[in-house]
């Protein structure tokens, strides 16, 4: 995510795009302009925070308990229609999924130390987050959580290409959704506001097909993206009947691979395609109707947290966004609760967060010698251990990343399916010059998320250590997909060696 330092790709494994994922509360960016910083004070953390437990995810929020359960009810009604319009196929055993729904919006501005965001969603290894504040300049109800709903689901999907302007257009698409008992309709579309901000933004729809990272764009150019993304996907998920089936297949063509460009596999040119977008948004695309899909059991399991079950929750929210704040009140709550390696391991990443490597690692050893067969704990010491050696290759680091892997071995044997675990003793191979036994462990990790620059930069570098052909392909797919400049520097570089056999 913007503003995350390489370290904490190691715990935020796939956090990709930060911006990207903090696109909901669209309408808020294209009508208005950024939250104001609030002061300091955290209320947050004085409410009572209570989980409903719905399966595939667990929402936790401060909002009195019938409210909490009809959001885990709609986002269980919108999952199986969203699913309809989502590319790729399931990937089997996703990390499980955490959403964190504030009901105040001063709490939630405070939380995040006044970022414009009005919600974020970070993919991982271990357990993905969802978190979402109220948004009074909301298209619709529900746009915040369902936006960033949609970023989730993508991340379950394997065999496709997730470029920025796909990821904010279908999340924005189907976060208009309305979703009732009986029916749920899809496609919604603030027409005149998308018009105001593409004329506003003099932004070519080639440019946003090109974009990657966008947020050093001036505001302008920023509305005029997502209003381009959002029309984009609006147009090839539900343009005109006769075009619908072959814009499908084209977007889907583009998504896995098999051709170059989304221009390409429409077989039109990008200035041929702006104008039929343009014509499209004139003509008030309608929206298309489905039969709900009863959700099979709406008897949720729900109880509250104590505090330091919340102060826990709401520190691994903020850490990256506010870690000042999530540092203090995480040693506040440890003054009463000393002994919790699950608060000292969120404090750890907290100051991994404002780049305090002394306090990251301290807290972290501070964990695992509370619970030394805790393989959360031993995660997150290996992961400390490895901060700012990402892009370093020292005496030091090397020494670090040998310490590392019995950490991760010990957490694998008390629990073989994490994931973080797995990635990261294939990144501390791999560091510590045995790219051969990182090969599994990357591997694995790839078919866990393959959309991911990092994962499949990481795993070609290491085909290309060991001289395997596949290199090539992952090294290019690493520079394609990545949304920030660092990933597509590295794969260049690999593919340098690569062509010169270095």
């Amino acid at each position: 995510m913007r503003g995350m330092h390489p370290g904490s790709l190691l715990t935020r494994a796939g956090a990709g795009r930060a911006g990207g994922f903090a696109g909901a509360a669209l309408l808020a960016l294209l009508l208005t302009a950024f939250y104001a910083p609030a002061p300091a004070r955290a209320d947050a953390f004085d409410r009572t925070w209570c989980a409903v437990e719905a399966g595939e995810f667990r929402l936790v929020t401060d909002h009195p308990r019938e409210v909490a359960e009809d959001l885990a009810w709609r986002l269980q009604a919108f999952r199986p229609i969203a699913e309809q319009y989502l590319p790729g196929e399931p990937n089997a055993d996703n990390p499980p999924l955490t959403i964190l729904v504030f009901e105040r919006s001063r709490d939630y501005r405070r939380a995040m130390n006044g970022s414009a965001m009005a919600g974020f969603m970070q993919p991982s290894f271990s357990e993905s987050l969802m978190v979402v504040g109220p948004d009074p300049n909301a298209f619709s109800e529900h746009e915040t959580l369902l936006h960033e709903y949609v970023h989730y689901l993508l991340r379950t999907r394997s065999g496709i290409n997730i470029p920025a302007w796909f990821d904010e257009g279908i999340a924005s698409m189907l976060s208009s959704t309305e979703v009732e008992t009986d029916r749920v309709e899809v496609g919604a579309l603030p027409a005149s506001t998308l018009d105001r901000a593409i004329r506003g933004s003099r932004l070519a729809l080639a440019e946003v097909l090109d974009a990657s990272d966008i947020w050093d764009w001036h505001l302008d150019r920023r509305r005029g993206f997502y209003a381009w993304s959002w029309l984009l996907a609006h147009h090839l998920m539900l343009g005109p009947d006769p075009e619908r089936d072959a814009l499908r297949r084209g977007l889907n063509a583009f998504l896995t691979g098999e051709e170059p460009s989304l221009t390409e596999a429409l077989d039109v040119s990008v200035n041929s395609l702006e104008r039929r977008l343009q014509r499209y948004l004139e003509r008030r695309p309608s929206t298309a109707v489905h039969e709900a899909v009863p959700v099979a059991d709406r008897r949720y399991g729900y109880h509250c947290l104590d505090a330091s079950a919340s102060t826990r929750q709401l520190g691994l929210a903020i850490a990256q966004h506010n870690p000042a704040l999530a540092t203090r009140e995480l040693e506040a709550q440890l003054e009463h609760d000393s002994d919790s390696a699950e608060l000292w391991t969120v404090l750890s990443l907290a100051h991994e967060a404002a780049n305090d490597r002394p306090a990251t690692l301290a807290a972290a050893r501070r964990a695992v010698s509370l619970a030394p067969d805790d393989p959360s704990a031993a995660v997150r010491l290996a992961s400390a251990l490895a901060m700012g050696c990402i892009l370093e290759l020292s005496a030091e680091c090397r020494s670090r990343w040998r310490e590392a892997v019995p950490l991760l071995r010990r957490a694998l044997e008390r629990d073989p399916t994490r994931q973080d675990a797995i990635f990261t003793l294939g990144l501390a191979y791999l560091y510590s010059g045995r790219p051969g036994d990182a090969l599994n462990y990357l591997r694995i990790a790839y078919r866990r998320q393959p959309w991911a620059p990092h994962v499949n930069f990481y795993l070609g570098e290491t085909y290309r250590l060991i001289g395997d052909v596949r290199a090539r392909e992952h090294l290019l797919r690493a520079r394609q997909w990545s949304p920030t400049e660092v990933w597509r520097k590295l794969a260049d570089a690999g593919l340098e060696l690569l062509a010169s056999g270095g």
